[in-house]
């Protein structure tokens, strides 16, 4: 059980988490997640292979984070609604599509430097990928298939690396049940070591309450891949309603509740809370993403809301003696 390590503070989900927010993340979860969804990739330096300042940017950035919990990192080259490249991808370098060489070229030396630089215990090299799928540019209509390839290839590449650590895609739940994508994970095996899903059944698009989630809706999104380990690789619900999303103090708490009597149910390996507080940074009048305000387990200054009780009541219990 964990959290991503964006700040919920004032200062900006660009900028790194400062001291305090890394201390109650550490302090309220078992493992940490830096997630490298919306910020900014020397895509240029990459692709040229100079990567010496990158290495230690983010060898200082695993510095902060500390030692003793383990370290789930995630990298894509895909921007935070997985719709078009992210990053900042820069024009001279030629189209923003993974069919871009330029571009396939600068993302295995991206998973490359996070290897050695953060030695990451876990990591994912795209978010919620079916997105990209549904709808991918125009100018680049066959660049799912480029990524599923590109994927792949940069795969062997970390296990060459690194044999043992754990490599995977993030897949957005509630997309794959509106879109009927349930085997799309299927494209991504035998490389693909855990299923990882996201899901924010609060959202304007599924308004679900937790009494109003079906009861097989993470079991349901495993039938392409059965025996892989579970992993919720981001979630969240907000105490207050906004963008189109349901939330209130008490179907946060219901939710947290739900969540995790479903991570035991499914034998969920990692269980991620995207905000650990709310993250004031988050402008209004952005749809959906107005609920991300709320959707912290406390305030911005720290201060508890009732569903962190629910959390801390779950990370108190005793492991049993397989890990889970």
């Amino acid at each position: 059980m964990g959290f991503t390590t964006t700040p919920g503070g004032p200062a900006g989900g660009a900028k790194p988490a400062p001291g305090p927010t890394i201390r109650f993340v550490r302090r309220n979860g078992d493992f940490l997640v830096e997630h490298r969804d919306g910020q900014r990739v020397p895509w240029r330096n990459l692709a040229e292979g100079r990567t010496n300042g990158f290495f230690g940017q983010l060898a200082r950035r695993r510095a902060k984070l500390g030692t003793g919990l383990p370290v789930f990192v995630l990298i894509t080259p895909l921007n935070i609604v997985g719709r078009s490249i992210g990053g900042g991808w820069p024009a001279s370098l030629g189209q923003a599509c993974v069919s871009n060489p330029q571009l396939q070229t600068a993302f295995k030396n991206y998973a490359r430097v996070v290897v050695e630089a953060m030695h990451p215990d876990y990591l994912a090299l795209g978010a919620a990928v079916n997105a990209y799928a549904l709808k991918p540019p125009p100018e680049c209509p066959d660049d799912f298939d480029a990524y599923v390839t590109l994927y792949k290839e940069t795969y062997a590449l970390v296990k060459s690396l690194r044999p043992d650590l754990p490599v995977f895609v993030t897949f957005q739940l509630d997309f794959m049940h509106l879109t009927g994508q349930q085997m799309l994970p299927a494209r991504f095996l035998p490389e693909l070591d855990r299923l990882a899903l996201s899901l924010y059944p609060s959202g304007d698009l599924t308004q679900l309450t937790p009494a109003d989630i079906p009861s097989d809706y993470i079991s349901w999104a495993r039938s392409a891949a059965p025996e892989l380990p579970l992993v919720i690789s981001e979630t969240g619900y907000g105490t207050m309603p906004a963008g189109g999303a349901i939330g209130s103090t008490q179907l946060q708490v219901q939710y947290v509740q739900w969540l995790l009597d479903q991570a035991e149910k499914e034998r969920a390996e990692l269980v991620t809370w995207f905000f650990s507080t709310d993250p004031r940074y988050v402008r209004r009048g952005f749809g959906v993403v107005d609920s991300f305000r709320s959707m912290g387990l406390a305030t911005p200054s720290f201060q508890p809301k009732p569903a962190l009780d629910v959390w801390s009541s779950f990370l108190n219990l005793p492991l049993v003696p397989d890990g889970t």
